[in-house]
Parts: structure tokens; sequence; C-alpha cells
């Protein structure tokens, strides 16, 4: 039962965040980029993307959350010694 709980939580918080929020912008004058506002990845062409080659957002998208999800399970060595400033 907590399990259930804690995906609906889940899905709620991803709604939210999703909720008219612009992930790409497309200019195509006077210059052409297409860029990806969660990860920050460019793409000059623009022909490429309108016809649906999404595979480096997408690529760049996964490894993001990825990276997210790994670090929350690497512990971090405590520091030895005293720390002076």
């Amino acid at each position: 039962m907590k399990s259930r709980e804690k995906e609906s939580q889940l899905g709620r918080t991803e709604e939210k965040d999703r909720g008219g929020s612009q992930i790409r912008s497309y200019t195509l004058h006077p210059y052409k980029m297409v860029k990806d506002h969660r990860t920050g990845y460019e793409m000059t062409d623009t022909q490429a993307v309108l016809d649906g080659d999404l595979n480096g957002f997408i690529h760049t998208y996964l490894l993001g959350r990825f990276n997210k999800w790994h670090l929350r399970f690497i512990k971090l060595p405590q520091a030895q010694g005293r720390h002076t400033a």
C-alpha cells in the first residue's frame, strides 16, 4: 500500500513540474538552433529535428536522469582531519 502512495505522489510531482513549462525552443531565423531547456542540449540542424531526429535530445535527457538517480546511491568518503579556512 505504501509503494502505491509513493508512486502517486511521484506522479503528482512530475505533473506539477511539466505544467506550463517550455521544453524546447526552435529558432529558425536569423540563425538556426533547437535548444532543450531542461538539459541545455543544442542542435543546429533544425530540419533534422523537425523531421523527427530527437536522438540527441533523448540521450542527453536520459543520461541526466540516470546521473541524478545514480548519485543518490553514492556515498562520498568523509574528510579526515581538521579543515581550516
